[in-house]
């Protein structure tokens, strides 16, 4: 009898461990099957999220970021430029205007200099100034700019326009080349010239194209004017304030304008550079800036 019990007890037994596995099996069932019904539930929404966009959507963004491309891309690409130029003129004016200390301490003062033709407007004497300055820059070439831009573009003389680039303003003949590729030329001297022009003594007019052989070639873009005197460097402006000077005086403000009829002489765009030197911009190209000078 205690036997049968026994058994009786010990069946009993596994049969509750049978149970307590089968639960516990189940348990793990329905957990397993919850995570993967969450599991799910978030993949389908994900998926729901992330599906893409319509074809429809994507031709209206890809428009609109083209006309603000158009509309910006430009814009970037002219501050950019206007940014360079005016940092190409500051440093050519500042190493032409040490150049030029540095010769009068070596050469001594302009009056003392044998230039080999009498009068002013000499192209020999333009040579022989250019020869003294350059001794003193750092350049990759001297010489014929002319014939080196023949080689160089298979072109006639490189020849300056005003600045609407509608007339023929001048050429740069005998000159230096810079490493950078910009050209310096004297454009005419007034050996031993002491009279005041615009409350300031010049001995002539000094060149410049930042970009060499390269377009468009027209005073107030790529070419600048200035003239150069007792104390170095000069900008072409006025009214007369230190080292400034314009010949006229009265007219410079319109020398430098878009803005105005052309009146298609010498000095069209000649004042540029002193705006470029004193307002350290481009705004001319733009807008009238006449009342600002």
């Amino acid at each position: 009898m205690q036997l049968v019990g026994n058994k009786k007890g010990f069946m009993r037994l596994v049969k509750a461990l049978r149970l307590n596995e089968v639960r516990y099996c189940e348990k793990l069932q329905e957990e397993r099957q919850s995570k993967m019904k969450l599991l799910d539930c978030f993949t389908r929404k994900g998926f729901a999220m992330t599906k893409g966009f319509t074809l429809a959507e994507v031709l209206i963004t890809l428009t609109i970021l083209g006309v603000v491309a158009i509309i910006t891309i430009p814009n970037i690409t002219r501050t950019y430029d206007n940014i360079m130029t005016v940092t190409k003129v500051q440093k050519i004016f500042s190493i032409l205007d040490n150049a030029i200390r540095l010769t009068y301490i070596t050469d001594g003062q302009e009056s003392t200099w044998n230039y080999p033709k009498t009068g002013n407007l000499k192209p020999e004497n333009s040579v022989y100034v250019m020869d003294k300055i350059a001794a003193n820059i750092d350049y990759k070439y001297k010489g014929d700019l002319i014939g080196i831009y023949k080689v160089w573009n298979s072109y006639y003389p490189h020849r300056f326009y005003d600045i609407w680039g509608t007339r023929e303003a001048g050429q740069m003949s005998y000159g230096i080349e810079l490493k950078n590729g910009a050209y310096i030329s004297i454009l005419y001297t007034l050996p031993h010239y002491t009279n005041k022009i615009c409350g300031e003594i010049i001995y002539g007019d000094i060149l410049i194209d930042i970009n060499g052989k390269k377009k468009p070639n027209k005073l107030g873009f790529d070419v600048f004017r200035f003239s150069y005197g007792p104390d170095g460097m000069h900008t072409q402006g006025c009214p007369s304030a230190t080292r400034d000077n314009y010949y006229g005086c009265t007219k410079h403000k319109n020398n430098c304008s878009l803005f105005i009829t052309p009146v298609h002489d010498q000095f069209d765009g000649a004042s540029c550079g002193f705006w470029i030197i004193k307002h350290k911009n481009m705004d001319y190209k733009h807008r009238d800036v006449r009342n600002e000078w």
